[in-house]
């Protein structure tokens, strides 16, 4: 019976791993890398850390952002614009 079902789950995964935001290098020191989103679509980011407090915000002008004045730790990145959000957790290393 199990080989009757349709594969629509990897599709279903696939789609999901597409509308993830990444960041790379994570853990990171000094700067991060946004994937999954083109800078030049009017994105705004926001870093907070985990109890909710916001670090750092601004437009989204290129895919690397600058952490080198956070303290260690883990922190949220949110980029958004008016049609999605976009979230993922970071650690920012000494």
């Amino acid at each position: 019976m199990l080989s009757s079902c349709p594969p629509s789950v990897s599709v279903l995964e696939n789609h999901a791993v597409e509308d993830k935001l990444i960041v790379r290098p994570n853990p990171a020191k000094d700067l991060i890398t946004i994937e999954n989103v083109k800078a030049e679509n009017d994105y705004i980011y926001t870093i907070r850390d985990i109890t909710g407090k916001i670090f750092k915000q601004a437009t989204l002008v290129k895919k690397d952002i600058d952490i080198s004045n956070l303290s260690p730790g883990v922190y949220l990145i949110r980029v958004e614009n008016k049609s999605e959000t976009k979230l993922a957790k970071f650690i920012k290393l000494k």
